[in-house]
């Protein structure tokens, strides 16, 4: 053997052990990126590695701090949209929302230029679906988009479909699971003009959309440590307040099953999708006067909240309306008075949802300033949770 010839073994074997070194090295984060009808937000976090992982401190709405962090906040920014950029949830103005994306992310001064970001849960359908064990991955592949293509009210080539075995849930799930012959599979479906049209408005920021959400799926995994600490049973609403499209979603045992979306004075029909999902947009409340009076200035945010919370249950199909825990998010819930406002529309206990629970905040941030920014920031820093793609 020559030594052109050993040398190019060489170049062989390094690539190769450079190749498994890369499929070893576990997958960098990616940032958080979410907008509302008037603010943009991107959530930055890092990693811990295992020996730092019971340090560092959470926000001070904390009650109780798990043993262990996995994650710690590397940065966040919060940019106010001008009117007319997101309208609805959907973008209107590209160009403005992709220079606000170049602004924030030159804030941050953050290297990672790929991203994670949502779709509204009226966007998209969710399907459960159940398939022989005893099928190969193409034969299973195969099933799952014939009968995909059945039940979705759009044509294959309309939509991007994704789908992945349904992971465990409880012990008795998990055995019932393992005694039959079928597994579940999870699918998700959403429009084309709706996520490209994401994709070319962040690629004009340079930012890369490697994983494009459904919010109630980011809203499950943002809600997991808070139901295990906080709340006292198994359903779950989260209020979603923002000066825009506001959402109330239901929760039963940690999984989604029915989101109402609403927006100021617009009563917008639902397409096609949304009725598949039952999934709708409704009139939205209007914020109260700035003189409170006696009532707190809460009187018909309370009543369309109790209003919602009655639909959603209605199309959702539950019989037992009893509520175990609500809590808040977006931007607008420090208002003063509010928890005690919706406490007593809905008859539950209310918690502003902190997303930095479990996660470490360094010294150099102010929790106070955290902890007044914390709620609007619960899909973005659940975003900022999904790994790339590898």
């Amino acid at each position: 053997m020559g030594l052109g010839e050993n040398r190019r073994s060489v170049n062989v074997m390094i690539n190769s052990i450079l190749k498994r070194l890369r499929v070893m090295r576990r997958p960098k984060l990616l940032l958080g990126v979410d907008y509302s009808d008037h603010e943009l937000r991107i959530v930055a976090l890092r990693r811990l590695a295992k020996e730092s992982q019971a340090e560092g401190s959470v926000a001070e709405d904390s009650l109780a701090v798990p043993a262990s962090l996995r994650y710690e906040l590397e940065g966040y920014a919060v940019a106010s949209l001008p009117a007319g950029t997101v309208v609805a949830g959907e973008i209107a103005d590209s160009e403005q929302l992709a220079k606000h994306l170049r602004r924030i992310v030159k804030k941050l001064r953050v290297q990672n230029r790929r991203v994670a970001c949502a779709i509204r849960t009226s966007e998209a359908l969710i399907l459960t679906m159940t398939v022989d064990k005893e099928l190969s991955r193409r034969q299973r592949d195969d099933r799952v988009i014939a009968m995909a293509e059945n039940a979705l009210p759009y044509s294959l080539d309309e939509i991007y479909l994704d789908f992945a075995t349904a992971a465990g849930g409880d012990d008795e799930a998990s055995e019932s699971q393992r005694i039959t012959d079928t597994e579940e599979v999870f699918v998700v479906a959403g429009q084309l003009d709706s996520i490209d049209r994401r994709v070319e408005c962040f690629s004009a920021a340079n930012l890369e959309i490697e994983v494009a959400d459904v919010a109630a799926l980011a809203q499950e995994r943002a809600l997991a440590p808070l139901i295990a600490h906080f709340a006292e049973g198994d359903t779950v609403l989260l209020l979603t307040l923002e000066q825009g499209l506001s959402s109330l979603a239901l929760f039963r045992n940690g999984r989604h099953i029915a989101t109402r979306e609403w927006q100021y004075g617009e009563n917008s029909q639902p397409d096609a999708l949304v009725e598949a999902s039952a999934l709708v947009r409704e009139t939205a409340f209007i914020w109260e006067e700035k003189d409170p009076g006696e009532d707190g200035g809460f009187a018909s945010l309370r009543a369309a909240v109790s209003e919602q919370k009655n639909l959603l249950f209605a199309q959702a199909n539950v019989e037992r309306d009893l509520i175990d825990c609500v809590f808040l998010a977006g931007s607008e819930v420090r208002r003063e008075g509010l928890e005690p406002a919706i406490a007593a529309a809905l008859g539950c206990r209310v918690k502003v949802a902190d997303p930095f629970f479990g996660i470490g905040l360094p010294t150099n941030f102010d929790p106070a300033t955290v902890y007044q920014d914390a709620p609007g920031l619960l899909l973005a820093s659940a975003l900022a949770q999904r790994e790339a793609l590898p």
